[in-house]
């Protein structure tokens, strides 16, 4: 806004500020939840549960492959997006999350195109995969916990057209 509209937001905003400051201080230093997550599909899941929370994308490098298994990784990954993170917010509640899909032994990396989309989805079409998410929840002050859930997807059996439309 322009004009007196504007010199009044910012009267209104700075008298707010101080009224909270001096009479309600505890309210500044409520903790906040951060999701440590660039996932479109995690925001929209946490608005559908009603939660207020921040989204901070980590840029922490994923590893993607480790002998211990899909658990494994999927935590390893999820602890690398809460150490970038958290320890620049100690007192909020930082969740940060990854999902690995995982087929005999083989982790499927994220693809990097299309084309290596459809390569993935072609080998999973009819067969049972694990789809695996780890989770690191807590805060640097307080520590955090963390824990895998999986579940088995089968995909029927696509036709390439399926593919292309899915994708």
């Amino acid at each position: 806004p322009r004009g007196p509209c504007a010199s009044a937001s910012r009267a209104f905003a700075g008298n707010l500020t101080t009224a909270i400051r001096n009479n309600h201080a505890e309210l500044l230093s409520v903790p906040r939840i951060v999701l440590a997550s660039a996932s479109p599909r995690r925001v929209d899941l946490m608005r559908e549960a009603g939660w207020d929370f921040e989204v901070v994308v980590s840029g922490a490098q994923e590893a993607e492959h480790h002998g211990e298994g899909p658990d494994f990784l999927a935590i390893e990954n999820a602890r690398r997006k809460w150490a970038t993170i958290a320890p620049s917010r100690p007192e909020d509640i930082v969740i940060a999350a990854d999902t690995v899909v995982w087929l005999e032994e083989k982790f499927f990396a994220k693809p990097r195109d299309m084309a290596h989309a459809f390569e993935m989805v072609s080998a999973l079409v009819g067969r049972t995969h694990s789809v695996v998410t780890g989770v690191v929840l807590g805060s640097h002050s307080q520590g955090a916990s963390e824990f895998a859930e999986t579940t088995l997807v089968t995909f029927r059996n696509f036709s390439a057209s399926e593919i292309e439309d899915y994708l």
